[in-house]
């Protein structure tokens, strides 16, 4: 509509300026209102935004995908958060206690995201994840157990996300939701880089604590 606007006026300006005819106005209205009925027929609005609008009703797989990153992000927040509690190692407990918020914060945004997008909080955490988070608050296993769990799960931090950046790059259009999956990867990658040096160091100096 603001583009018409904008043609009505430079046609009426140069009629003013003496470079167009009346005859020569009425026939390029008339050209202006033929491609309005056109795009009107077409289904096409002037007054519709090109961006895709992010809160329309997303496809069914995506919200599926989603609500299980969800539950994934929720469950790793309540595992880091207890094995935070189960550590005497306060330097690592610091830092878990950062991951847990991390991982917490994460899944209040997706599921915000999703409910935006039409769907619903349903998803469960799969059999292999619970016992996976269970083995890793094993109170025989020590901090480097369960860092070298988790440093053997994802021996490396960036191809970790690849399938979280795969999603973003899929749902392109829905600029918030892409932007909101990488921001997370971000988040992601620094967790693992973190957990990577962490195991390292208590290799490197045999520290192995477990309980408090």
């Amino acid at each position: 509509m603001a583009e018409t606007k904008d043609q009505i006026a430079d046609l009426l300006e140069r009629l003013r300026a003496g470079e167009l005819d009346e005859e020569s106005l009425v026939a390029q209205l008339e050209d202006l209102a033929a491609i309005g009925s056109q795009n009107s027929e077409d289904g096409v609005s002037e007054d519709e935004s090109e961006e895709p609008d992010p809160d329309s009703e997303a496809a069914p797989d995506v919200i599926a995908k989603l609500d299980a990153y969800r539950a994934a992000e929720a469950s790793g927040a309540e595992t880091v958060a207890a094995w935070a509690e189960l550590t005497g190692d306060k330097t690592l407990a610091g830092g878990l206690r950062v991951i847990a918020a991390r991982e917490a914060a994460h899944a209040e945004l997706l599921e915000t995201r999703l409910t935006e997008l039409g769907g619903a909080v349903e998803a469960v955490v799969p059999e292999w994840l619970s016992k996976y988070n269970a083995a890793i608050l094993n109170p025989s296993a020590s901090d480097v157990d369960r860092l070298g769990a988790i440093v053997a799960q994802f021996p490396d931090p960036e191809a970790a996300v690849d399938r979280i950046r795969d999603l973003a790059a899929a749902l392109y259009e829905d600029s918030l939701t892409c932007e909101l999956l990488m921001s997370i990867c971000d988040d992601e990658i620094a967790t693992l880089r973190w957990i990577h040096e962490a195991y390292a160091e208590r290799k490197k100096h045999g520290r192995n604590s477990s309980g408090a």
